[in-house]
């Protein structure tokens, strides 16, 4: 069951994880054809991509210098309306559509650069601001459509040195984490469309349309 501040009917969409010969962590990303697709079709609402890093070893970027292992993208009033999102900031403003290079991070990577709301920094090479502050707790407690934590994931060797490694995947930290425009967030290496959930008009039936969109475009596809 998830824990979404918001009932919705609807379906969330994944690549076929069995597509690529990745490592059991990794996810398989989405092409932004499929965005297009399901915004063209008759029974959806409302369209939510999110854009997130692949679960690596090493820090995937940096924030003036600050090791970043998480990047999440998304479209802030689609994610708003569907998941609740802005209910996560405790400090500043949310994000806006269309608005790029504006960022939230939570209190503690706030705290971490000894910087205030609207403070621009360099998130590997581009120059961001950051226009709002997010509540860690308020974060762990959202989930997706599926019931999947919505931050991702970083991997982490347990082995001491000497020993043969032992590899497992663990959510990133919040001081660690950047969340921003999905725009914003595909211009960082490592971050790729992952997930796509779509909102269905009232009276459409989500099951069936679930099933459609199984059979015809191949997607691991969840009916919420």
């Amino acid at each position: 069951l998830s824990n979404q501040y918001l009932p919705v009917s609807g379906v969330l969409v994944r690549a076929p994880s069995g597509e690529l010969k990745l490592g059991e962590h990794m996810f398989t990303p989405l092409d932004k054809t499929a965005i297009e697709w399901l915004q063209k079709q008759g029974e959806v609402e409302i369209v939510a991509p999110k854009a997130e890093t692949q679960p690596l070893l090493v820090a995937t970027t940096a924030l003036s210098g600050t090791p970043i292992f998480g990047v999440v993208g998304i479209l802030p009033s689609a994610e708003a309306r569907l998941l609740g999102f802005d209910k996560i900031v405790v400090e500043g403003n949310y994000l806006r559509d269309g608005e790029e290079n504006t960022i939230l991070i939570s209190g503690e990577l706030k705290d971490k650069l000894g910087i205030k709301i609207n403070a621009t920094l360099r998130l590997g090479r581009e120059m961001v601001r950051v226009v709002g502050i997010y509540s860690e707790e308020k974060l762990k407690w959202l989930n997706d459509m599926d019931g999947t934590p919505v931050t991702p994931n970083k991997l982490v060797n347990l082995s001491p040195p000497g020993e043969p490694p032992n590899i497992v995947a663990t959510p990133v930290e919040a001081d660690e984490l950047v969340i921003c425009g999905l725009e914003t967030a595909l211009k960082i290496p490592g971050v790729f469309l992952s997930r796509i959930d779509a909102m269905l008009k009232k009276g459409e039936v989500v099951n069936g349309f679930a099933e459609r969109v199984a059979l015809e475009r191949n997607y691991d596809v969840w009916a919420s």
